[in-house]
């Protein structure tokens, strides 16, 4: 499912991979394209999924039992609503951190 966001000098693609029964355990891939040109690709997750990871990597064995997580390029978010998502977007472009959190991206 993909969701477009936009804000001051950004425009936002969500993509969340497939529908939850609880939508605060969820994450996203995000692309932003900036006003000046400039793109940029990254993930933005609740800290409830964050914790649903660690517990089925605790049952899988992966990330040595369930001892950590990484993502790369990281945003959590409060909860997992699309307007959180673009007041974090907006922030984070109007501070110009999106170039420092975010990965440079191919503009689309």
């Amino acid at each position: 499912m993909m969701s477009v966001l936009t804000g001051p000098g950004f425009s936002a693609k969500v993509f969340s991979g497939f529908p939850v029964v609880d939508s605060s355990e969820q994450n996203a891939d995000v692309h932003v394209q900036v006003a000046d040109g400039r793109a940029f690709a990254g993930v933005v997750a609740t800290l409830a999924n964050l914790e649903q990871l660690l517990l089925k990597y605790r049952s899988s064995g992966d990330c040595a039992d369930g001892a950590f997580v990484w993502i790369r390029h990281l945003v959590v978010v409060r909860d997992f609503d699309l307007d959180t998502i673009q007041r974090t977007i907006a922030d984070l472009v109007a501070t110009d951190e999106i170039a420092s959190v975010f990965e440079p991206a191919d503009a689309s």
